[in-house]
């Protein structure tokens, strides 16, 4: 069992609005869960500031102990890294046992009972920020894989007979295994970024760019590839996330001082209006903005548009967690990922796991990471996005609201890139979209009950019926192949009147 939470997170729910709180710890509790399950780890609660998760409860592995100190020390560094990013100090702790539980449901609610859930928490609140506290049956199941130091003035509430705790030192790095896709291609893009530090550089200028692409296409690897790169050769580059965090008065003035800047820009719409200005009328360096976003903006003339990425760079991704695999197996997933470089991560995360059987297309593991993401759109994009997941083809906004009854949540589909508007529409008068990603189709499709599937391909069988007769026929031997029941559909006839002349 894995206990992680915040510190300190009660002093920092008093500086939020409880929207941008409950935003905030949204975001920061599905980044532990990916953490958590990115190593094979079930996540059975959240609780408040903190999660619980298994580990060998829906799958087991030998080193599931190792797995479990792992994520907590994963869980950890990527919270003080998001803090950093939005400029907030944030920190989290962490607990480990291992020892027998009890699984069962609880009204509607799977849970655990037994010690190890208790001791788990128990060393979670006993633990400094930044610390993992391991039990001594933990720490005894966790053989050369890590080194660890006896914290034997630490008495643990309810569990005086305990021997230890221990706290995490580090890693053997022996037996340590890659969990990171490595970066892959965007050579043109990079010369793109490239060619606008350049200009920006010998102008002196402030050269504002975006870099725009679907969810998980790579903007956010690509432009900290780059980042690296500069910071490297004596560029000083720094974020700016207005999202979670006003600015601080003295930003603009800190900004100023260096010699060369690269702005990462996110939540553009955030910032004070007149900050940008601000910046060009007072900065006396260069300075390169660059904002990734999914939607382009018109107003901003350099734009780069990240693409999928190739059958090469994906098989590198997948292959570089297991070594080399078949073909026809990588062809499999690529076409499902559409060559989307955070599926292909995860569907080599699954392979590592040995979460992928024969001939699969689709792992659990995968299949939960694009839940995950699709959690968190609201209750009505989910909708839309589900009953968009039954057209076999194109998307129409004039079907969609056929068979929900009311205006689809297009928007927030638009704006997070699980949508793409087509510039020309098939049928007249409709607007038309696209879901990109095949798997992302496949996963929204399971969000919909199959009573609801069932009449929805009926909805759409009427709808199409005089728009597109083979697309009508299509849906109805959908909806027929759903369980429950035959559907009948016949085209209307014009009436003959028959005079007694």
């Amino acid at each position: 069992m894995l206990f992680v939470d915040l510190v300190a997170s009660t002093k920092l729910a008093k500086s939020y609005q409880s929207e941008e709180y409950f935003d905030l710890m949204g975001e920061i509790l599905t980044m532990l869960a990916g953490e958590i399950e990115a190593l094979g780890g079930h996540v059975v609660q959240f609780q408040g500031d903190a999660v619980l998760a298994a580990f060998g409860l829906v799958k087991t592995h030998s080193d599931d102990p190792l797995r479990a100190l792992r994520a907590a020390k994963a869980a950890l560094v990527a919270v003080t890294a998001y803090g950093a990013k939005l400029g907030l100090e944030l920190e989290g702790r962490a607990g480990i046992d291992v020892d027998d539980a009890t699984t069962g449901w609880v009204g509607n609610e799977y849970t655990l009972f037994g010690s190890v859930v208790n001791l788990s928490r128990r060393l979670c609140s006993a633990a400094q920020p930044g610390e993992v506290l391991v039990s001594e049956r933990g720490v005894a199941s966790i053989t050369g894989g890590a080194s660890f130091a006896v914290v034997s003035e630490l008495s643990i509430r309810d569990f005086a007979e305990e021997r230890g705790p221990y706290r995490l030192l580090s890693f053997n790095s022996t037996q340590e295994r890659a969990f990171d896709a490595p970066f892959q291609g965007r050579s043109a893009e990079l010369a793109l970024l490239d060619s606008w530090w350049l200009r920006a550089s010998a102008q002196n200028a402030l050269v504002y760019a975006q870099v725009t692409g679907a969810p998980g296409v790579g903007k956010s690897r690509l432009v900290t590839h780059f980042m690296a790169l500069l910071e490297g050769s004596g560029a000083r580059c720094v974020t700016l996330h207005p999202k979670h965090s006003t600015l601080p008065e003295d930003t603009l003035a800190r900004l100023s001082q260096h010699d060369a800047l690269v702005i990462l820009l996110e939540q553009a719409e955030r910032l004070p209006k007149t900050f940008l200005t601000s910046l060009e009328r007072e900065r006396q360096q260069p300075v390169l903005i660059l904002e990734h976003r999914v939607r382009p903006s018109d107003h901003i003339t350099n734009t780069l548009e990240l693409n999928p990425l190739n059958f090469v760079e994906a098989r590198a991704i997948t292959e570089s967690f297991a070594g080399p695999q078949p073909i026809s197996l990588v062809k499999r997933w690529f076409e499902a990922a559409n060559g989307n470089p955070w599926l292909l991560e995860s569907f080599g995360r699954s392979l590592l796991e040995g979460d992928v059987g024969a001939g699969s297309e689709a792992p659990d593991g995968v299949m939960r990471v694009v839940l995950g993401r699709l959690d968190e759109l609201p209750r009505s994009a989910r909708e839309t996005l589900s009953a968009a997941a039954l057209f076999s083809g194109s998307v129409y906004s004039g079907a969609l609201e056929a068979i929900l009854g009311k205006q689809p949540s297009l928007e927030a589909l638009l704006e997070t890139g699980w949508l793409v508007e087509l510039r020309v529409s098939a049928l007249p008068g409709e607007r038309e979209f696209t879901i990109p990603v095949p798997l992302v189709r496949r996963v929204a499709e399971t969000l919909t009950p199959l009573k609801s599937r069932k009449l929805w391909h009926f909805s759409l069988a009427v709808w199409y019926l005089e728009r597109d007769p083979p697309r009508s026929r299509e849906h109805m031997r959908l909806s027929n192949n759903v369980s429950g029941g035959t559907m009948q559909l016949q085209r209307r006839r014009p009436m003959t009147l028959e005079s007694d002349d």
